[in-house]
Parts: structure tokens; sequence; C-alpha cells
């Protein structure tokens, strides 16, 4: 299926593919990292605007450390969205998701303290797994 790909796929489902690439051998790796890198420039946004009121894939999202073997295809955006997530950690010193549950008003209001703490993990292992803080 993955090879079925060209250009651009669904974040969620390239997300699985990442990760079940660092898992495989070195081999497989090999034969489809060049349909992975293809895939993440197609998929990406690096419109760093959007990232602060959408729900769209970040470089992060794809990179989320200076190992990672794709981190020379996206090293400018990534750099923008470290810093993002600097400047944006708001006054409660918490990060809060960009979208909402429209449908659900009385759950999101719990929901979105949960998925802050989720976030809030997330951005800083990613802050301290590229040296942005100590």
């Amino acid at each position: 299926m993955l090879l079925s790909y060209k250009g651009k796929m669904e974040e969620h489902d390239l997300y699985c593919y990442l990760s079940f690439y660092s898992h495989i051998p070195e081999e497989t790796k090999a034969k489809i990292k060049s349909i992975l890198s293809e895939l993440i420039l197609g998929t990406v946004n690096t419109n760093s605007k959007d990232w602060q009121t959408k729900y769209v894939p970040k470089p992060l999202q794809f990179v989320d450390d200076p190992n990672s073997p794709f981190y020379s295809l996206l090293v400018d955006s990534i750099n923008q969205n470290l810093d993002l997530l600097i400047k944006t950690i708001d006054s409660d010193e918490a990060w809060f998701p960009t979208w909402k549950w429209t449908d659900y008003e009385e759950d999101w209001k719990k929901a979105r303290l949960e998925w802050a703490g989720n976030i809030a993990v997330e951005n800083l292992v990613i802050l301290k797994g590229f040296s942005r803080i100590e």
C-alpha cells in the first residue's frame, strides 16, 4: 500500500508508517525512505500561521528528534516550529489545542484541559530533545 502513494498522504496514516519505519530492518528502511521523504514533504504544512489556528500536520509531528532520518528534509520549518512552541506557551504556562469539539461543547471543557496536558508533555519532550530547554 505504501508504495502506491505519490506525493501526499493523510497525515494520521503517515504517522503510522513513520512509527513502522522506526522498527524495521535497515535494508527495508533503505527501500522505503525515499517514498516516506516524498510523502512527508507533500503532507507537512510549513505555513507557521496555520500552525497557530488550524488542525494541520506540523513539521515536529513528522520529525520530533534531531536524530531523525528525515530531519534534513525540514530543518528550517522545524526550527520555526520550535521557535513557535516557545513563543506560544500562554500565560498559564500551557499549550492548548488549536481545535475544538463543536458537537460536544460540555465534554470539550474537560477534554481541552486533558489535551493541554498531553500537548505539554509532547512539547517539553521535543524541546528537550532539540536542546531548547534544560
